[in-house]
């Protein structure tokens, strides 16, 4: 029997070795590729990364630099009438310190009572009121003391509302009479009491108003002697 070779073995073998080196260097080249893509993502990645930082960094400090610019203009345009505010509390209150307030009820002047209904329908604090949407621009603890003060200015408000309701005509009288309510609730005492809490925070807020628009302080005195004289 005769054994045949084939006389292209030895170039098939070849072949067949070049063709498995030649894929060994596609695989290590698609290696290399795929490692420099991931790469080249990464850092792009990376670059994004650091873009949107610095955007969010830029958009940050715009949003501070606009509130501290409405901080600003709310400081100038309301400075006055916070500083004033203490001043119209406590003149209403040193005309309720002329009433005659009793367990059984109270005795207030004509014109008094008229004035005071005056005072409260005209709010000392209407620009404060109008920009309170805009409050939450002011440092946290004065837009506080603001809001606070413009709901105890309404509830003072609703409180005279109520009492003046209960009132009968008194055109032609010198002295008014404030029944007591059908509770037994003196409501020019109640009155009094609530004019005094808002004098108390109206004096605190004013001055630290001051303080927050660099302006010079106001001097209290009187109003903290009718305090300390009321409580």
């Amino acid at each position: 029997m005769v054994i045949e070779f084939c006389p292209l073995a030895d170039e098939v073998g070849k072949l067949s070795d070049w063709v498995s080196v030649g894929v060994g260097l596609l695989a290590a080249g698609g290696t290399i590729w795929v490692a420099l893509l991931a790469k080249s993502t990464s850092e792009r990645a990376t670059g994004i990364a650091e873009e949107a930082k610095t955007i969010a960094g830029q958009q940050h400090q715009e949003l501070v630099d606009h509130r501290e610019g409405i901080s600003r203009i709310l400081g100038n345009l309301l400075a006055l009438e916070i500083a004033m505010f203490p001043l119209r509390i406590g003149a209403m209150i040193e005309v309720l310190d002329d009433a005659v307030i009793t367990t059984a009820g109270s005795f207030i002047g004509h014109r008094e009572l008229d004035w005071l209904i005056s005072e409260v329908s005209h709010s000392p604090i209407a620009t404060t009121e109008d920009a309170q949407e805009r409050l939450h621009n002011l440092p946290d603890e004065l837009g506080e003391r603001l809001a606070e003060l413009i709901a105890m200015w309404k509830a003072l408000c609703l409180a005279m509302a109520r009492m003046v309701d209960r009132i009968p005509a008194h055109d032609d009288l010198e002295d008014v009479e404030v029944p007591l309510t059908v509770k037994g609730v003196n409501e020019l005492s109640t009155l009094r009491e609530l004019m005094l809490t808002l004098l108390g925070v109206s004096i605190s807020t004013a001055r630290l108003f001051t303080e927050f628009a660099k302006a010079d302080p106001d001097d209290y005195s009187h109003e903290e002697a009718l305090l300390a004289k009321g409580r």
